[in-house]
């Protein structure tokens, strides 16, 4: 929608048809140029070719891929029954951009485009039960600032966004406790606006909301304090071997359990 008031030419692209559809209705009454539909995949290579060619056909040039898709199971790493849950969420959240890009690259470079890609806080911050989510937007954020150093990043821009928690299906619709209820939760379109304004400006990065910038700075110079709050809160744990320690030597084992506990109640 964002694109779309600036009176882009979209080319709209994931699973269902119908929601496509219905998004590019509102992108045309937004004031986009045009706005066409390419059901897409991103976890099938010749989906993600399908997309470059459909936009270059219909365009015939393409000036600014956004990456958007993303995936996640909710479970510890122990829980999982099969590779296939975590196999899915890698090769959308991280093959999905790979691919995407590296067949709209040459095309790209004629245009001296550009790449926005939707990271997360999540390749910074060790939040539990989303293992193969966070690992995935980290290899992104590596991905993208290695492509920065090789030649074709003298070619092309490319904008990261780092958003925290947006309000979206991906994190209304995951299991209760998840996300604390009380955490800060930003609306979609605010989210959307700061990604967009950051890649018109060419930055490089942009955390969402700019708060956020606390997990830098913990993961450079104190990582353990980024593991105290989601241990207490998701986990229901002692945030340490000592605290724990400590904790059942004045409480008692089952008393400090359910003191911990009490505090994962709270998020629920």
């Amino acid at each position: 929608m964002e694109y779309a008031k600036r009176g882009a030419k979209l080319v709209l692209a994931a699973r269902r048809k119908e929601k496509l559809e219905e998004v590019a209705k509102k992108c045309s009454e937004h004031g986009a140029s045009d706005a066409v539909v390419c059901p897409t995949d991103v976890s099938v290579p010749d989906s993600c070719e399908n997309l470059v060619n459909f936009t270059l056909e219909t365009f015939g040039r393409v000036d600014v891929l956004v990456n958007n898709a993303g995936s996640a199971s909710i479970s510890p790493f122990e829980e999982y029954s099969s590779t296939e849950k975590f196999r899915k969420d890698v090769e959308v959240d991280f093959w999905g951009n790979v691919l995407t890009t590296k067949f709209a690259l040459e095309h790209l470079r004629r245009t001296r485009g550009q790449v926005v890609v939707t990271c997360s806080v999540g390749a910074l911050a060790p939040y539990p039960k989303q293992t193969f989510y966070n690992a995935s937007k980290a290899a992104l954020l590596h991905f993208y600032d290695t492509l920065r150093v090789e030649p074709i990043g003298r070619s092309i821009g490319i904008t990261v966004a780092l958003p925290g928690f947006v309000k979206s299906e991906l994190t209304t619709l995951g299991p209760r406790g998840h996300i604390p209820r009380w955490w800060p939760m930003m609306e979609t379109e605010d989210c959307a606006k700061k990604i967009v304004e950051a890649a018109l400006s060419n930055r490089r990065y942009a955390l969402i909301p700019t708060w956020y910038s606390f997990n830098v700075l913990f993961r450079v110079f104190a990582p353990e304090l980024l593991e105290i709050p989601p241990r207490m809160f998701l986990l229901g744990k002692p945030p340490s071997k000592s605290v724990k320690m400590a904790s059942e030597l004045l409480l008692g084992e089952e008393t400090s359990r359910q003191v911990f506990q009490s505090l994962k109640a709270l998020a629920a």
